[in-house]
């Protein structure tokens, strides 16, 4: 299994404060495998009426789906642009993906189907990452990450 025993790390863009010139602080997006992971459906530039109510869909597929793992849904805002749905936690990045390569492919058609596909994506974020995530607001850093430890999966 290509997802188990990854270990990457990628420096998210440092904030600089303006009265020194200094980087105030430097965090690192790190990716270990055996991590506890969300799932976490990043939507681009979407109103909050839908995020709403694709926290709901997404809920209901559960239910239906994996009736028999209690996965909480966090909506998360990042920024003015991305909001996060996070999904979970899960065991470790395996089971975090295996979700995802069930879901995926149903997503547009019977999930969110008012949503088109460049609204939404898919990603695997630990609470760790997250937090560093929530202070950065480096969502394509954090792509990159991902694109490193796990490439062609997102």
């Amino acid at each position: 299994d290509s997802v188990v025993n990854k270990n990457i790390t990628q420096t998210a863009k440092t904030t600089v404060d303006s009265t020194t010139g200094q980087p105030a602080t430097v965090r690192n997006f790190e990716f270990d495998a055996k991590d506890q992971q969300y799932v976490a459906i990043v939507l681009d530039k979407v109103d909050p009426v839908f995020i709403n109510e694709a926290k709901n869909a997404f809920n209901r597929y559960n239910q239906v789906n994996f009736y028999n793992q209690k996965l909480a849904l966090t909506p998360v805002k990042l920024n003015d642009r991305y909001n996060l749905i996070l999904i979970g936690p899960f065991a470790d990045a395996a089971v975090a993906v295996a979700y995802v390569d069930k879901t995926k492919p149903v997503t547009g058609s019977r999930i969110v189907p008012w949503l088109t596909a460049e609204k939404y994506s898919y990603t695997i974020i630990s609470q760790s990452n997250l937090d560093v995530l929530k202070e950065t607001k480096d969502v394509d850093g954090y792509k990159q990450l991902l694109q490193k430890a796990l490439p062609g999966q997102f």
